[in-house]
């Protein structure tokens, strides 16, 4: 099944010197505000082929979920409709659908979704340091 994984690289670094439970609310709404990103992008249908013999039920789209990991250490967006592997990408993902403007979960490893996940997580790490600092 394609997932999009969102890991937050050396991340474990800075939970060891920081108060975890603290910044958790912090990473866990930026999990959902990145997953939200990815989701978004992946539901998008491209134009349909007027010759095309199926209807499209909108199933494909529906099937993108968020996961975000409990630690906030990371989140996934995942597809578990049987056939979202050979749409979406995956082990099984076949060349004609990305050629039709299929979004492939591969993309997400380019440097423009990537800065866009970056930019999310730190602006969740200026947030919780403005708040500590508010504290203080």
């Amino acid at each position: 099944m394609p997932s999009v994984k969102i890991e937050i690289h050396g991340l474990e670094r800075i939970l060891r010197a920081l108060d975890k439970e603290e910044l958790k609310p912090f990473l866990l709404d930026a999990g959902k505000k990145a997953v939200a990103y990815v989701v978004n992008i992946v539901r998008r249908y491209p134009f349909a082929n007027p010759r095309q013999a199926r209807k499209r039920t909108g199933r494909l789209g529906k099937g993108w979920k968020g996961q975000i990991f409990s630690d906030g250490t990371g989140a996934r967006a995942i597809n578990k409709v049987p056939y979202a592997h050979i749409v979406h990408g995956g082990t099984e993902s076949k060349p004609f659908f990305e050629a039709q403007g299929w979004v492939q979960v591969s993309h997400f490893a380019d440097e423009r979704h990537r800065k866009e996940l970056e930019i999310i997580y730190e602006q969740a790490l200026e947030d919780f340091v403005k708040d500590v600092e508010a504290k203080t």
